[in-house]
């Protein structure tokens, strides 16, 4: 019995310690990066179901994939962590850094973009041209129409839920995966916010009499620069628990303002003959609120990234730019200065000789100051 206690308390005690990961793709997936293999980006053997199941769409994550990565190390190049991949990148995604907030939505803002394109492309059988009119809008009255094939950001948006939700309400509210979803519903919130009109003329001799314009993702150079503004100003928080939320025990009567037992609340619906009185009061549990919803979250501390750790290779050997980003980017050790050339051809003339051209150019060579952290 005694060795039945220690066995159950052990078993406990993994599930606690064992780290809640999302159902990430690619930079978000805690497994070994794949960059050109679409069957290796997935983390679950369901998502890769459902992309079987839409001709297309393992190819289109896959560029989605190769999309983020460019991405997060263009925008994280003079950061301290510098979007590293490898070992490093699975152990961020076992924690609930500003970083690991980082990586999920930036992947789900890559997967929303390349699925948006590829709809108004014709590269998917699932979807096609968004052709739905903005809410509020009223063509008829003005000098434009909507029309054209728009980018389907609808579509991508609801495929990205489905594709990073992770199966199991139990699962989804523990207070890791709450952060993780948060986070990358405020990456595809940061797409739908650079979503551009695009409109061409119609008339005689290019009067422009009438517009039709339609919707378009922007570049994703501008999506990953909002997000990466984000990730600077995330915010530490503890999930909270919602003002409606209920206990799973029962339901609370508005009336009485005590709780009701499903038990209980079943069979006086069947003795009165009618259930909708109570249907009323019975509200849906909604998951606890992390935080703002525009806002990137985290719950772990970052480290320094200073040295080389399990979560980073460290700045030493990394080039700064003289000034502030120096004193920051090298954690206070200084830099060291070296000369570097580069010799390029200049000052170029064009020779007409009898029968031929020719292009004469001087060698010049430009001399830089390099500063890289000690």
């Amino acid at each position: 019995m005694g060795g039945g206690r220690v066995l159950l308390t052990g078993l406990a005690l993994l599930f606690v310690s064992t780290p809640a990961l999302g159902s990430g793709i690619g930079l978000s997936s805690p497994r070994p990066l794949a960059l050109h293999d679409p069957d290796k980006i997935f983390s679950s053997k369901k998502q890769k179901k459902m992309c079987d199941r839409m001709p297309g769409m393992k190819e289109v994550l896959l560029q989605a994939v190769q999309l983020s990565v460019l991405s997060c190390t263009e925008q994280l190049a003079d950061q301290r962590w510098n979007c590293s991949l490898g070992a490093s990148r699975i152990r961020i995604l076992h924690k609930a850094f500003k970083e690991t907030a980082f990586l999920y939505a930036i992947t789900a803002a890559a997967i929303a973009h390349t699925t948006a394109r590829a709809c108004a492309a014709g590269h998917l059988t699932a979807c096609s041209c968004d052709l739905a009119y903005p809410r509020g809008s009223s063509p008829a009255a003005e000098r434009w129409r909507w029309g054209g094939c728009s980018h389907n950001v609808r579509f991508a948006g609801q495929f990205t839920r489905r594709l990073l939700r992770k199966r199991g309400r139990s699962e989804e509210r523990r207070p890791a995966l709450l952060v993780h979803k948060h986070n990358w519903k405020a990456g595809i919130k940061a797409l739908l916010g650079e979503i551009t009109p695009r409109c061409k003329c119609h008339g005689v001799s290019g009067t422009c009499q009438l517009q039709t314009c339609w919707k378009q993702v922007g570049p994703f150079e501008r999506t990953g620069a909002v997000i990466k503004e984000k990730y600077l100003t995330a915010v530490r928080s503890a999930p909270q628990p919602a003002a409606d939320a209920r206990r799973p025990v029962g339901d609370v009567s508005v009336r009485t303002n005590t709780i009701i037992s499903r038990r209980r609340r079943r069979g006086r619906g069947r003795r009165r003959g009618r259930g909708r009185g109570r249907d009323r009061d019975r509200r849906r549990r909604r998951p606890p609120s992390v935080g703002p919803s525009r806002k990137l979250v985290y719950t772990d501390k970052s480290p320094s990234f200073c040295e080389r750790d399990a979560y980073g290779p460290g700045t030493v050997g990394r080039r700064c730019q003289l000034g502030g980003h120096c004193a920051v980017l090298c954690c206070g050790r200084g830099y060291n200065t070296q000369l570097s050339s580069l010799v390029t051809s200049c000052n170029c003339r064009v020779l007409w000789e009898q029968r031929s051209v020719r292009v004469d150019c001087q060698s010049c060579t430009n001399v830089t100051e390099v500063y890289t952290c000690k």
